[in-house]
């Protein structure tokens, strides 16, 4: 297993929003959650319980990103690293409210909190959700970049799984192949090796 560093703000928001947070709010701590860095939890909570202030200020915020997937139980609702997440605040007896957490999906993190968190708690100590879509990852760009596109030129459509490997992207590249549909669609798919792999070597357009 390896360990994942604590992250800055730099590398984990977009400018725009970095810029808000900052000058908004006293981040005391950050930290990232993702599948394959998997004892990173042990350490984030080293740093949020060695953090813990006895009042807190209603500018502090602990910001963590959590990224899908998550552990889940067979028949479970709710995944086992933001269960243990929102319980290490809890067990510490840190307000929920100075956490933001950034997510994949927002709506189900929101459906995951209510069911872990005591409906009497949350009443008035909900931490803050936001999409994945606010980081660096994705709005590179505080304004949307115009591209001349001649849509005339376009033939057939493009389908890119590259990067980490996914279930996901696994089933939809095997339906793909199954059903013979790499002749009306090109498709670029990355396995574990990291390399892209053009389906379509005979019809790459």
């Amino acid at each position: 297993m390896k360990l994942m560093p604590t992250h800055d703000l730099t590398w984990m928001l977009s400018p725009w929003l970095r810029n808000a947070v900052e000058s908004r709010y006293n981040v005391i701590t950050t930290g990232w959650l993702a599948l394959d860095w998997v004892d990173n939890l042990n350490g984030l909570e080293e740093r949020i319980r060695s953090s813990k202030k006895d009042q807190y200020d209603i500018t502090d915020r602990y910001i963590i990103m959590h990224e899908e997937p998550d552990y889940y139980m067979p028949g479970g609702s709710c995944g086992l690293w933001m269960n243990r997440l929102l319980n290490i605040f809890i067990s510490h007896d840190i307000p929920l409210w100075t956490l933001i957490l950034i997510v994949d999906s927002p709506d189900q993190a929101d459906k995951e909190i209510e069911m872990i968190v005591p409906k009497k708690l949350l009443e008035t100590n909900q931490p803050t959700v936001l999409s994945k879509w606010s980081t660096i990852h994705y709005a590179k760009e505080t304004e949307p970049a115009d591209v001349d596109i001649d849509v005339d030129a376009i033939r057939k459509p493009m389908m890119v799984m590259m990067g980490r490997s996914r279930q996901s992207r696994a089933i939809l590249y095997q339906h793909i192949n199954d059903k013979g549909l790499f002749n009306s669609i090109a498709v670029s798919y990355a396995g574990k090796d990291k390399e892209g792999i053009f389906v379509d070597p005979n019809n790459p357009t």
